[in-house]
């Protein structure tokens, strides 16, 4: 086996933007680079009538209920340190985590993946520069579809690959569905033309390949 190819790709459910031209061009996205793991996502918005959760970005920071939560959540955090057996057990071995993450790096802070082999496939093939994308993923600057959505100017990396190899190596990783879809186009809110991408997020390819040394020994 050459190597093995995962794609990850968060596909945007607005269904009123040439949905099925987009459906189409993820496809034939999947047809070329013909990835033997494929991961997608997608969202939905939640409206509720009645409900009281919290907002993920109060005004109290410093409250007790923030720290509440907060606790909650390291708490949860330490448990999984305390039980080596069964997490090794688990993620032994060779683990590729893929996916839209959720991860925001101004807000949540640099991705902590410990001591123990897990890598950020970007980050260590790519080195995150801004000369080679950044790996942004939803990426309102370069993804021309998101301008006529009066978004923020933001460019975000929550699509990523978690990887923990023992007998693979990393080989490459890159952007798909980057560039617009040939004769699709539509109008904002105010009337411009826009062209249109497969996703509001671009796709990620990783490519691993099987080590010489193995350190399954």
């Amino acid at each position: 086996m050459a190597g093995i190819k995962f794609l990850t790709y968060n596909v945007w459910s607005c269904e009123h933007v040439a949905v099925y031209r987009r459906i189409r061009a993820i496809c034939e996205i999947i047809e070329r680079h013909d990835p033997d793991v494929i991961f997608l996502q997608t969202h939905h918005r939640l409206r509720a009538a009645t409900c009281s959760l919290a907002c993920p970005n109060p005004s109290d920071i410093g409250s007790v209920h923030r720290r509440a939560r907060a606790g909650a959540f390291l708490e949860h955090f330490d448990a999984v340190h305390h039980q080596p057996y069964e997490r090794s057990f688990v993620l032994d071995g060779n683990v590729v985590l893929g996916g839209d993450l959720g991860w925001d790096d101004d807000l949540d802070g640099p991705l902590r993946l410990g001591d123990e082999g897990w890598v950020d496939a970007w980050r260590e093939l790519r080195g995150g520069d801004e000369d080679t994308g950044g790996g942004w993923t939803y990426d309102a600057v370069a993804n021309p579809m998101l301008r006529g959505l009066n978004l923020p100017a933001e460019r975000r990396r929550p699509d990523r690959f978690i990887c923990k190899l023992r007998d693979f190596k990393l080989g490459s990783i890159e952007m798909v569905g980057v560039e617009p879809i040939p004769g699709v186009t539509r109008f904002d809110d105010k009337g411009n033309v826009l062209p249109v991408l497969p996703s509001h997020h671009f796709g990620l390819l990783l490519t691993i390949s099987r080590s010489m040394v193995s350190k399954n020994v």
